[in-house]
């Protein structure tokens, strides 16, 4: 599907190429598959990931987005995930894996997305998609379990080394400091729990 897409390319000076899919195993919390794509822009390259899932139960449900193309004098409509189901589904990655994540980018994404987007986010919608995110995936944290998870995080070595590292590989991470990322995280379990 993927290849057939590519064959006729929207841009003329943009190519696509399928470079591997592969199958997504996190402990089955993301079941599915990931597709990397190269893309090549003029001589600009890098590589795109995709996720492909299916099955899940999405709340709230998905949403329709535009997005106003940079090299189109074009809107691009599309449906994703709202924020409420990435937030949710981030925060229980990390609070059950707990010192044994590896999910850096995690880390990353939930800092962004509430500095970037907190003034969308409905708290009451994210304690449903985090609750339902728990029963699909049979792992119910309590709220003292995650206030220990959180506290034991903000020290770990390991995972503090972790962070260290993605910085260093990825410059878009290196002025976001560890504990801005922990006090983020325990920011919205606090707001999650508080919600009625």
């Amino acid at each position: 599907m993927f290849n057939e897409v590519f064959q006729d390319p929207a841009i003329d000076n943009i190519r696509f190429e399928l470079v591997k899919i592969e199958e997504i195993r996190d402990e089955d919390f993301y079941p599915g598959y990931r597709v990397t794509v190269h893309y090549n822009l003029e001589g600009l390259t890098d590589n795109i990931k995709f996720d492909l899932t299916t099955g899940d139960s999405i709340i709230p449900e998905v949403q329709s987005y535009k997005h106003q193309s940079i090299l189109l004098d074009k809107t691009i409509k599309f449906l994703a995930y709202p924020i409420e189901q990435v937030l949710s589904e981030k925060l229980h990655t990390i609070i059950e894996r707990n010192v044994l994540t590896t999910r850096m980018r995690d880390f990353y994404d939930i800092y962004t997305l509430i500095k970037m987007q907190e003034n969308v986010i409905n708290f009451v919608s994210l304690k449903n998609s985090f609750e339902n995110t728990m029963q699909r995936r049979k792992a119910v944290i309590q709220p003292n379990d995650y206030q220990k998870v959180i506290e034991v995080l903000s020290v770990d070595e390991n995972v503090k080394k972790l962070w260290h590292l993605y910085q260093s590989n990825y410059s878009y991470a290196e002025d976001i400091a560890y504990k801005d990322t922990i006090q983020t995280i325990r920011y919205l379990m606090d707001r999650i729990q508080k919600v009625k």
